[in-house]
């Protein structure tokens, strides 16, 4: 459950929120305003994440083995804007890792690797120009399963927020975000909702803060499968300009899975009780513009 967003770039722009309006009651915010980016346009983004994960297997009630493994990431890099699509979303940047940091096995590389990232199809692509290392290509791999179009439900149909209010998530595109299978997961258990619930000043700027809750009951997760249902519980918070002058932003991710399952084609007796924690920073900053 790394947190690796697929198009972050183009997230961030969208998640720029602008345009209060001039009737009494909360103020309103218009998510459709975002930065406009050019052509050559560079964004530096800063994202790590580290996650914990214990399986411990029984066997008739009695533990036979457990495995407890620790991981994470830290990534430096730069996106470099390519092509535009009509509308002024972003089709294509080159990225270029400057420092990838992988917590498992403490590797560590800083020499630049790059790879152009294609946001034209339904699902992101990706073209590495150079080797990447493992941690950058495992993230890169499991972000091309997202369908870009998950992303579009974390916002209210209407794009025009007041602070304070909340929106409902469906789950099954909320799912898809996290690579679950959203026949598996179980409706009447879940809820995923958004809100706009805050907002701040920041070296001279306001910015609004949106928060995505998202609990998830699910059946079914790769060989295991759930009954009662397993759990997923994400929280992601997220700090951007309410006026689209620069894609800047923070967000924090903390989430967790637990659920006791049984292995396909494993003896009947043995069960698997999984337990699942991460939390994950990001940082983003406009580094030069071609205007």
């Amino acid at each position: 459950m790394a947190w690796a967003r697929t198009g972050a770039l183009t997230c961030a722009a969208a998640l720029c929120a602008a345009l209060a309006s001039g009737e009494e009651g909360p103020r309103r915010f218009d998510l459709r305003t975002s930065y406009p980016f050019r052509q050559g346009d560079r964004v530096r983004i800063v994202q790590g994440s580290k996650h914990e994960g214990l399986a411990n297997v029984l066997q008739r009630g009695k533990p036979v083995r457990v495995e407890n493994k620790r991981g994470g990431f830290e990534l430096r890099y730069v996106d470099e804007v390519q092509a535009l699509g009509p509308g002024g979303g972003i089709m294509r940047v080159q990225r270029t890792y400057e420092r990838v940091k992988d917590w498992a096995t403490g590797q560590e590389e800083r020499r630049p690797r790059r790879v152009v990232l294609d946001y034209s199809g339904e699902h992101m692509h990706y073209t590495p120009q150079d080797e990447l290392p493992e941690a950058a290509r495992e993230l890169l791999e499991g972000a091309a399963k997202v369908p870009l179009s998950a992303f579009q439900h974390l916002y209210p149909e209407d794009l025009v927020v007041a602070l304070g209010q909340k929106w409902t998530i469906p789950n099954a595109p909320a799912a898809q975000l996290f690579r679950l299978d959203p026949a598996a997961v179980v409706e009447a258990r879940s809820t995923c909702r958004g809100t706009l619930d805050a907002t701040r000043q920041h070296h001279g700027a306001e910015q609004v803060r949106l928060v995505f809750d998202f609990r998830l009951a699910f059946t079914r997760l790769y060989d295991l499968t759930f009954d009662p249902p397993a759990e997923l519980e994400v929280r992601f918070e997220v700090w951007e300009s309410v006026d689209g002058a620069a894609p800047t932003g923070t967000g924090t991710i903390r989430g967790s899975i637990k659920g006791t399952g049984r292995l396909e084609g494993a003896p009947k007796d043995l069960t698997v009780q999984l337990q699942v924690t991460v939390s994950g920073t990001y940082q983003q900053e406009l580094l030069g513009t071609a205007r």
